[in-house]
C-alpha cells in the first residue's frame, strides 16, 4: 500500500512539473512585464486532476485485490495440504482394512452362495469399510465380465471379474487356469483381488471416479475401446 501511494505522489509531482517547465509568456504592454499563461484552462486542469486521482484510487483498489488474492492463495495452499495428508492418512486405513479382509476371506471355509445379491452386499460392506471406493464401478464391471459369478470362468474358476493371472502385483490368485485366468479359492477372494487391482494401479492416493474410469479405460480393459461408456452406463444403475 505505501509503495502505491508513494508512486501516485510521485505521478502527480512529475505532472506538475511538466505543466510548470511548459507554460508560456506573454509581454503586458502597458505595465511592460512578462505574465506565465497556463499550458491549458482550469476546466482541462481540474479534468485531468480528476482522472489522476481516478488512476491513483483505481491503482490502490488494484493492490488490494492483488493483496487479497495472494492471502487466499495461501490459504488455498494450505487447505490442499491438509487435504493431501487426509487423502494419505485415509489410503493406509484403505490398505489396512483390505489386508484384513483379505485374512478372513482366505481363512473362512464358508462364504455363502455366489449370488448377485450375495456379491453386491459384500460389495456394498467393503465399502463401508473404506477398501471398495467405488462400489457402483465394482458392480457393473462383476455384471459385464461375468454376469454375477455366472459366466463359465466365474464358475470353473470362482473368477467374477475376468481376470488374467498377474505376474508382478500381489495377487490373491492360487494358479493360472484357461491359459491366462486368475484361479480363486472362492468368490470373495475374487472381489479383494479385483481391490487389490485398485491399490496396485494407485499406489499412493485414492483416485477421483474420473481418473479411476480412466484407469479402468486405458489398463483393465485394453479390447474394447468403447468399455469407458458400456461401465458408466452399467455402474449408473447400482448408484443409490
Amino acid at each position: 500500500m505505501k509503495q502505491v501511494i508513494e508512486k501516485i505522489k510521485k505521478f502527480v509531482k512529475e505532472i506538475k512539473n511538466f505543466l510548470e517547465n511548459h507554460r508560456r509568456y506573454t509581454f503586458n504592454k502597458k505595465q511592460l512585464t512578462f505574465k506565465k499563461e497556463g499550458l491549458v484552462s482550469t476546466l482541462t486542469t481540474s479534468l485531468l486532476i480528476f482522472i489522476f486521482i481516478l488512476i491513483g484510487i483505481i491503482l490502490v483498489q488494484n493492490e488490494e485485490t492483488q493483496r487479497h488474492k495472494r492471502i487466499a492463495m495461501k490459504h488455498f495452499e494450505t487447505i490442499q495440504k491438509l487435504e493431501d495428508k487426509l487423502n494419505d492418512r485415509e489410503y493406509e486405513q484403505s490398505r489396512i482394512s483390505l489386508y484384513y479382509e483379505i485374512g478372513v476371506a482366505v481363512l473362512e471355509r464358508d462364504c455363502g452362495e455366489c449370488s448377485k445379491e450375495n456379491i453386491c452386499e459384500y460389495i456394498d460392506y467393503l465399502a463401508e469399510m473404506g477398501v471398495v471406493w467405488y462400489p457402483e464401478v465394482l458392480k457393473s464391471t462383476c455384471q459385464i465380465e461375468s454376469g454375477f459369478g455366472t459366466s463359465s470362468v466365474a464358475r470353473n474358476y470362482k473368477n467374477l471379474f475376468g481376470m488374467d493371472h498377474p505376474t508382478r502385483r500381489k495377487t490373491l490368485s492360487i494358479k493360472c487356469s484357461g491359459g491366462r485366468f486368475a484361479t480363486f479359492t472362492n468368490w470373495k477372494c475374487s472381489v479383494l483381488d479385483r481391490v487389490l487391482w485398485d491399490f496396485a494401479t494407485f499406489d499412493k492416493h485414492i483416485p477421483s471416479k474420473e481418473e479411476y474410469y480412466g484407469k479402468m479405460n486405458t489398463k483393465y480393459n485394453t479390447e474394447n475401446s468403447d468399455y469407458n461408456n458400456i461401465i458408466q452406463g452399467c455402474a449408473a444403475k447400482f448408484v443409490q
